[in-house]
């Protein structure tokens, strides 16, 4: 497997995975009925997140220029949704928050 294949699934498929909507569904209006916009805009948003921070880890380990950067810049932001996330577990318990608990350790 390559090493760019988690940036592009963390970009492109994981507001699906994150919100427990099967591959299959994605299309379908039905899948979506339980979930907020705001909650696919947060996983959208930790989607990209752990993108940037896979692409940065290749660029750290390749020796590009601004590759520290934008490790620093991804960890940052990842903290943020970790907090986050973590905030909204203790307060609803949902399997969902756990999820994304576990895919930001």
């Amino acid at each position: 497997m390559r090493m760019w294949f988690p940036a592009v699934f963390y970009n492109f498929l994981s507001f699906a995975y994150f919100n427990n909507i099967k591959f299959r569904d994605i299309l379908k209006k039905e899948s979506y009925r339980g979930v907020s916009a705001l909650r696919i805009i947060g996983t959208i948003v930790l989607a990209f997140q752990l993108a940037t921070t896979v692409i940065a880890f290749l660029f750290k380990f390749m020796f590009y220029k601004g590759g520290e950067l934008m490790l620093l810049e991804g960890i940052f932001y990842l903290l943020i949704c970790l907090v986050v996330s973590f905030i909204r577990y203790k307060k609803s318990k949902s399997s969902n928050y756990r999820r994304y608990l576990v895919e930001l350790q």
